[in-house]
């Protein structure tokens, strides 16, 4: 292979896969928190009442846009075997064949692929649902509140959702027939809940609700609160998020849409001329470590050359001077990494 198409084929790949792994890194992602989240679900029994019941077991992330104004993309997994309605017998039917067939798909995913802002800290998450082997499109309404901190300084978010199904798309047709054409169990699921979402490298330990409500304890919180002296934030298995701004979601905002050509995702205005500028220095720096990695790979040749020494780029020489240029673009990617994140 010619050297310059050579060079140029493993900087490329380099620098493409530093940027793809660069922009998926900064977005922040909230995980959902289970000491208050909750779900539920309901369905018709005998056409005039509902059996209900809820999910113990669940988890998930939402993905947002730098400024944390908007959710970019959901995805949840819910534990299928944790149901319950409160009768054991019951339970135990919902999980056989007939309904959910926890031994063989134990999970229930939602992923969306776009998300709607309709205003008002409304939403629209359009998805897909898989319930055994079947996947469908889902609709799914949520609200989203503004950023809340709790005693200990960690951060929250909580969305209420709501949306329905068809059993009988996923593979549930069990059915018991009752007079005028009816039956004994509806078709229709609908199912509700909370949830809690924190930065997912600082969810508030459960123990921190265990501490007693004591004068002693208050007077201490407080004397901390106005001398800022703040405790150090849980970390698990990485660095604390930076701190997130508490504003509204520009009306200019409609839509976000992920993995749609038609349609782009726009940030805040402020946000604009910064990444302007970043990208023309990352590709500025991009063209001058092309041009380097070059000249040094033509300057080893030549002194090869001018030793009597033969230099073949498919020897061991021309496999350390690739190397060399693997690591070189690297530690740019890296440089240009460590600015981006913390300048956001």
């Amino acid at each position: 292979m010619p050297l310059r198409l050579k060079l140029f084929t493993i900087i490329f790949l380099c620098a493409s896969f530093a940027a793809f792994g660069q922009g998926r890194s900064q977005t922040p992602v909230w995980s959902i928190n289970l000491d208050h989240s909750e779900l539920f679900f309901s369905v018709s029994y005998l056409t005039v009442s509902q059996v209900s019941g809820r999910v113990h077991n669940f988890r998930g992330n939402v993905t947002f846009d730098h400024a944390l104004h908007l959710p970019l993309e959901i995805d949840i997994i819910i534990d299928a075997g944790s149901i319950d309605t409160a009768n054991k017998i019951r339970d135990g039917h919902l999980k056989s064949r007939d309904f959910l067939d926890v031994d063989n798909f134990p999970r229930i995913t939602f992923y969306s692929d776009s998300i709607r802002y309709l205003g008002d800290s409304n939403y629209l998450a359009i998805g897909e649902l898989s319930i055994r082997d079947e996947t469908k499109p889902l609709e799914l309404s949520f609200s989203l509140s503004e950023i809340l901190e709790d005693t200990w300084d960690y951060k929250s978010r909580f969305a209420q959702f709501e949306s329905s199904f068809k059993r009988t798309d996923f593979g549930m047709h069990w059915n018991k027939s009752l007079a005028n054409n009816a039956y004994l169990v509806g078709d229709e699921v609908h199912f509700h809940g909370r949830i809690q979402l924190q930065p997912r490298a600082s969810l508030t330990p459960s123990a921190r609700h265990m501490i007693p409500d004591r004068g002693a304890i208050r007077e201490r919180e407080s004397r901390r609160m106005v001398q800022g002296d703040r405790p150090e934030p849980n970390l698990v298995g990485g660095s604390e998020l930076g701190p997130e701004e508490k504003s509204e979601v520009s009306p200019s905002i409609v839509e976000v849409v992920k993995n749609d050509s038609n349609t782009t995702i726009t940030l805040a205005s402020r946000d604009i001329w910064w990444w302007l500028a970043y990208l023309s220095l990352g590709m500025i720096g991009f063209v001058g470590l092309f041009i380097m990695a070059f000249q040094g790979k033509t300057y080893l040749a030549n002194l090869f050359a001018s030793t009597g020494k033969e230099y073949e780029e498919t020897g061991p020489y021309g496999f350390l001077s690739d190397v060399l240029v693997l690591i070189s673009v690297f530690i740019y990617a890296w440089a240009m990494w460590q600015l981006a994140f913390s300048a956001l």
